[in-house]
């Protein structure tokens, strides 16, 4: 089980993960217009993937996620 400490450690990850996947969806609407929620969830999960594998593959991962 995690402690505090690293709960604290991953939250801004988490965070700018969320700010990234807003900030996709919000581009795609800017873009495309309304896309529909099926292509909305697929954007999501792909950039929520590729931000984590960014961040464990640059060396910045916190410890709960390696």
């Amino acid at each position: 089980m995690a402690d505090r400490s690293q709960y604290k450690e991953a939250l801004p990850h988490y965070a700018a993960a969320i700010l990234l996947m807003f900030g996709a969806l919000g581009l795609v609407n800017i873009l495309f217009g309304d896309v529909g929620f099926a292509i909305e969830a697929v954007i999501a999960i792909v950039v929520a993937t590729v931000y984590f594998m960014a961040v464990r593959w640059l060396g910045y991962a916190p410890r709960m996620w390696q």
